[in-house]
């Protein structure tokens, strides 16, 4: 009598409220324009439907690999990556990154990584970075600000809990802010650095942007960015046709 063939487990596809990218087609890009059109097609699908541990995964592999720093790869907390983590899975999926990513991770994360040994070591403290206490009392980032900011941003992700996996779309997006900004808090207190776009009790302040070494073109002009405060103008750059 033949032998019954065993069954396998296939799992099931996960349902996802935004659609995803087609990888394999995708990955194909050559040319650094075409890549960075393709990296940005894959920003909704990965910000909204792959968890943030699942990212910050593929960034320690990224790490490793493109920058050869496994120790301090495998070393820094993972709120310390959050904020690049989707670079990571996007890498994974596509094979690539484009430059400007790369530069990007570079200018801003290399920094955190090299110190990895240093950031495991205040991470595992609760205590406030030394430079914020510094900062004068009224300072609008003064860390006792922030400690009552984070409370009430961490009461109000717990509320929302449930908005994690939910079918509506705003209320997912609404958690992930709100859990983005928890996190952007809890760094700032450890290590001092603020990296969220935006401040207060409510996210209502937005961080202004200062320009403190110029860059400039192959005409020799100065490249500036809309939106940023140049100490050289004494302004903030609204463009030429603000500009005075």
């Amino acid at each position: 009598m033949p032998r019954k063939k065993k069954a396998t487990f296939t799992p099931k596809k996960k349902k996802t409220l935004i659609k995803e990218p087609n990888w394999d087609r995708l990955s194909k890009a050559k040319t650094e324009e075409a890549r960075l059109n393709a990296w940005k097609l894959c920003d909704d699908f990965v910000q909204f439907e792959v968890t943030e541990k699942d990212c910050a995964h593929g960034l320690r592999f990224w790490i490793i690999d493109y920058w050869k720093l496994e120790d301090e790869a495998r070393l820094i907390p993972e709120t310390y990556l959050i904020p690049f983590a989707k670079n990571g899975y996007k890498w994974q999926k596509l094979g690539w990154m484009p430059e400007i990513a790369i530069e990007s991770l570079e200018k801003n994360l290399k920094p955190l990584v090299i110190r990895a040994k240093e950031l495991k070591d205040n991470h595992s403290t609760s205590s406030v970075n030394s430079n914020l206490l510094q900062l004068d009392k009224d300072a609008k980032l003064h860390p006792d600000n922030v400690k009552n900011w984070l409370k009430t941003w961490k009461d109000y992700l717990k509320s929302i809990k449930t908005w994690e996996e939910s079918k509506d779309h705003k209320q997912r997006i609404e958690y992930q802010t709100a859990h983005t900004y928890v996190y952007n808090m809890s760094i700032y207190l450890r290590d001092g650095i603020w990296l969220d776009s935006r401040f207060g009790e409510n996210r209502e302040y937005k961080i202004q942007t200062v320009c403190k070494a110029l860059a400039f073109d192959e005409n020799g002009n100065v490249k500036r960015t809309v939106g940023t405060y140049y100490p050289d103008l004494g302004m903030v750059w609204e463009g030429e046709l603000n500009a005075t």
